[in-house]
């Protein structure tokens, strides 16, 4: 709707897991700001690794924590999005980004993020204390019902294995930060 501006766009240099290896899909970021500069955010877009071992998986979400850390010292509204591979609340994963950085997941776990499972593989995260504009408007777009009539084969063909997940952010009277 022209309300917004891509203030900038990254890929963060490649980071070393504690495994000792780096990102199957390499993360981005991208800043996004309101025209009238009362609301600005970076997303870090990430989709971890697939396969039979769960340790790379692990060790990609909680190297995650040092992009953050990097994007955070250029904006402190942080998002961080993607498809992650493992479920709400995995400790050694998600529950090592909420007790370690205080990211909080926005993704229920009882409304599956994947076409044709139960599986909760899609999050976006937030830290609370700055990304206040987070209303707790958020949920899971159930496309393969509402359009293919959950025809699983045929969404997966047409769209995603993976089910959209959304936030709804306000727009303040002035940026925070």
């Amino acid at each position: 709707e022209g309300r917004y501006d891509i203030k900038w766009v990254e890929q963060l240099p490649d980071l070393v897991t504690d495994t000792g290896k780096t990102f199957d899909r390499q993360p981005w970021v991208v800043c996004f700001g309101s025209k009238d500069k009362r609301l600005d955010f970076a997303m870090i877009v990430a989709h971890v690794t697939w396969g039979d071992l769960t340790q790379p998986r692990i060790a990609e979400i909680k190297t995650l924590g040092k992009y953050y850390s990097q994007v955070f010292l250029k904006e402190q509204d942080v998002l961080v999005v993607g498809d992650f591979n493992r479920d709400v609340g995995d400790p050694p994963s998600l529950g090592w980004l909420q007790d370690s950085l205080g990211l909080l997941d926005t993704t229920s776990p009882g409304l599956p993020t994947h076409v044709s499972s139960t599986s909760t593989y899609d999050h976006i995260l937030y830290h609370p204390d700055h990304t206040t504009e987070y209303t707790g408007r958020h949920g899971v777009v159930l496309f393969d019902e509402t359009h293919f009539g959950n025809d699983d084969t045929k969404a997966k063909m047409v769209g995603s294995d993976h089910r959209p997940v959304w936030i709804e952010l306000r727009i303040p009277s002035k940026d925070d930060d």
